[in-house]
C-alpha cells in the first residue's frame, strides 16, 4: 500500500514539473492562459454576485452568503479541474471517442492510477482554485465565521462530495462513446459545462424550506445543490447543532437518491437499447433487402 501511494505521488511531482516546464518554456503564452481562466472564472460568479447586492440576497440568500456559496463553487470546482483537467482526464468521452483509453490500456500503470495522476496541472490550472480560497476567506471575513475544525472538515467533505459528482457525471454520460465514439466525442464537455453554468444559481426555496438551504434542490438536480450545500454547512446555524446537521445530511442524502436512480434507469436502459437496438435494425434491414 505504501508502495502504491509512493508511485502516485511521483507521478503527481512529475505532472506538476511537466507542467512548470510548459509554462517556462513560453511564459507570455502561459500568462495569457491563466489570465483568460481567471477572467472567466470570475465572470462566471459575478453575474449572480451582483444581483445578489442589487436585491439584498437570492434564493433566500444575503449577499454575503451568495458569497460565500460562489467561493465554495470557485474553490470546489478550481480544485477538480486543477487535479483532472489536463489530458482530457476530466472531459474523458475525448479520450474514448479518439481511442486513446486502448493506449492506456496496454501501459504498465494501472488504469486508475493514470486517471488519478495525468491530469494534475498545478500551474497553469490554479486560477480557479486560487480565486475561490480568496473569495471563501473573504466571505468568512464578512459572515464572521470562526475556523474550527467543524467547519473546515465539512468544508473537505463538500468538496470531497462535489469533486465525486462531477467525476462520476463526467465519466456515466462520457461512456456513451464507447458505443458512438464521433457522436459522443464532446458528451463529457457538453454535462460540464450545463454543471457549471447551473451551480452558481441557488434554487429558489419556498417559506417552509426557508431554513433548509441543503435540503430544497436536492431531488431536482445534484448541480442545483453541491455550491448551496457547501455554503449552507459552513453556516453558524448548520454547525452549532451536531444533531439538526446529522437531520440534514440525512435529509440531502435522500434526496440524491432520485437522481442517482434516474441516472441508473438510464443506464440500464441504454444498454437494452444497445442490446436490442442493433439485432432489431439487423432485421428491418433485411426484410427491406428482400422486399
Amino acid at each position: 500500500m505504501a508502495d502504491k501511494i509512493q508511485s502516485v505521488l511521483r507521478l503527481l511531482r512529475l505532472y506538476a514539473r511537466m507542467d512548470l516546464n510548459w509554462v517556462m518554456q513560453d511564459f507570455k503564452a502561459a500568462l495569457i492562459v491563466v489570465c483568460a481562466e481567471i477572467i472567466n472564472n470570475l465572470t462566471a460568479v459575478s453575474g449572480i454576485l451582483l444581483l445578489a447586492v442589487r436585491f439584498g440576497g437570492v434564493g433566500g440568500l444575503n449577499t454575503d452568503e451568495i458569497l460565500l456559496m460562489l467561493g465554495f463553487f470557485e474553490l470546489a470546482d478550481g480544485l477538480c479541474y486543477m487535479l483532472f483537467g489536463g489530458f482530457n482526464v476530466l472531459h474523458i468521452s475525448r479520450r474514448i471517442g479518439r481511442g486513446q483509453v486502448d493506449h492506456m490500456l496496454i501501459q504498465p500503470r494501472p488504469l486508475i492510477v493514470q486517471l488519478l495522476t495525468e491530469g494534475f496541472m498545478p500551474v497553469s490550472g490554479s486560477g480557479g482554485f486560487l480565486i475561490g480560497i480568496l473569495l471563501t476567506m473573504l466571505a468568512w471575513t464578512r459572515l464572521h465565521l470562526e475556523v474550527t475544525l467543524l467547519r473546515l472538515s465539512l468544508l473537505l467533505l463538500y468538496i470531497l462530495c462535489h469533486t465525486l459528482l462531477t467525476l462520476g457525471q463526467s465519466f456515466l454520460f462520457g461512456s456513451a462513446a464507447f458505443r458512438t465514439p464521433v457522436a459522443s466525442e464532446e458528451l463529457s464537455s457538453l454535462i460540464l459545462d450545463l454543471n457549471s453554468q447551473l451551480r452558481p444559481f441557488p434554487p429558489v426555496r419556498s417559506a417552509p424550506l426557508a431554513d433548509e438551504p441543503v435540503v430544497y434542490g436536492a431531488a431536482c438536480r445534484p448541480a442545483g445543490l453541491s455550491a448551496v450545500a457547501g455554503a449552507a454547512g459552513q453556516a453558524d446555524r448548520n454547525c452549532t447543532d451536531t444533531s439538526r446537521l446529522y437531520r440534514r445530511c440525512v435529509r440531502a442524502g435522500c434526496g440524491m437518491l432520485l437522481p442517482r436512480g434516474y441516472a441508473a434507469l438510464s443506464a440500464i436502459q441504454l444498454q437494452s437499447i444497445q442490446r436490442h437496438g442493433p439485432s432489431k435494425l439487423k432485421g428491418r434491414k433485411t426484410n427491406e433487402s428482400k422486399s
